[in-house]
């Protein structure tokens, strides 16, 4: 009983630790540049699942205008 009491500590530690860490985006390569009228893309990955009620939006904003929802 005192083992299975220890692990399940030691189990809720590794999940609130989890859930308290930063969210990591990395975007590869950082910043890109296109000609006009050319297509671009990016490769973007995250650290960690988003959930509980987290979200992870995606927003466009071109040169001298305001950002795309």
């Amino acid at each position: 009983m005192m083992m299975s009491n220890f692990l399940l500590l030691v189990m809720l530690g590794l999940l609130v630790q989890e859930s308290m860490a930063d969210v990591v985006l990395t975007q590869d390569p950082a910043a890109r540049s296109v000609q006009l009228g050319n297509t671009v893309s990016t490769s973007c990955t995250i650290s960690q699942s988003v959930y509980n009620g987290n979200y992870l939006s995606w927003y466009l904003q071109k040169p001298g205008q305001a950002l795309n929802f």
